[in-house]
């Protein structure tokens, strides 16, 4: 039950937005006339909460599907529409000190996120992602007319596929993470020699062949174990941060 309330407590953070939702929710059963509202919003949370509340339920999770994201069950409790709803209703009839009581409410339980501390940094392009990551995608498009289909360091995993689909990737970000995924004998090798500082393009050409990769992405400045023009790798670009290689058989 401990490990049960830990996930709670992770995901609450300071625990007062979840004691404004239980306020919220029992205000619903008491006072709403509507039994759509009180079915969705008080027995509906209820039986929610009590479900991942359950040691087995998390024990079952843990053990058979991902042991690192039970917290995400949470999301499915209708916390946001709760607090929301009841907020509206409170505003309806208490309007100013409704509106003081919300600020008092956000300013005691929330925190100033904008600081060093949570690295937040101004966005460098509309599409809110690193201006390399980019560079390196238009960069990609502009060699191939169609889909690409590339291998890129740990790096660029997160990202790249965001800001374009037809960047056909031999792994994705699963790989960053053991417990996404098991060994596999074609991608795991192929993994390894692109995070590695002193990568093997005898070992990269294999994988590149195997996968019909034709792009590879790493970061400038790695010093390589063996020189990429023998095993048919060529240097396309480097943009200051990342390093592209054109592969071809």
């Amino acid at each position: 039950m401990s490990e049960v309330f830990s996930v709670y407590s992770k995901y609450t953070g300071s625990g007062i937005l979840m004691i404004l939702f239980f306020v919220s929710i029992i205000y619903v059963g008491l006072k709403d006339k509507n039994r759509s509202n009180v079915s969705m919003l008080f027995f509906g949370s209820i039986a929610l909460v009590l479900l991942i509340m359950v040691p087995f339920v998390h024990g079952f999770y843990v053990k058979h599907v991902d042991p690192t994201t039970y917290w995400r069950f949470w999301w499915t409790v209708p916390i946001a529409i709760g607090l929301s709803y009841v907020g509206a209703l409170l505003f309806e009839k208490h309007r100013e000190t409704g509106l003081i009581l919300s600020l008092v409410v956000l300013i005691l339980g929330g925190r100033f996120v904008y600081t060093t501390q949570w690295n937040f940094k101004p966005a460098e392009n509309p599409y809110k992602l690193p201006q390399e990551v980019i560079e390196v995608a238009d960069f990609l498009e502009e060699v191939e007319e169609e889909q690409v289909f590339a291998a890129v360091c740990p790096a660029l995993l997160e990202d790249i596929r965001q800001y374009d689909e037809d960047i056909i990737l031999a792994f994705g970000r699963e790989q960053l993470d053991p417990s996404w995924h098991g060994y596999d004998e074609v991608i795991s090798p192929f993994f390894e020699q692109m995070m590695s500082a002193t990568p093997d393009f005898e070992a990269l050409q294999i994988s590149c062949m195997i996968t019909d990769t034709e792009y590879i992405v790493f970061p400038a400045g790695l010093r390589y174990l063996n020189h990429p023009g023998e095993y048919g790798f060529t240097l396309l670009t480097n943009t200051g941060t990342y390093e592209i290689f054109h592969f071809e058989k």
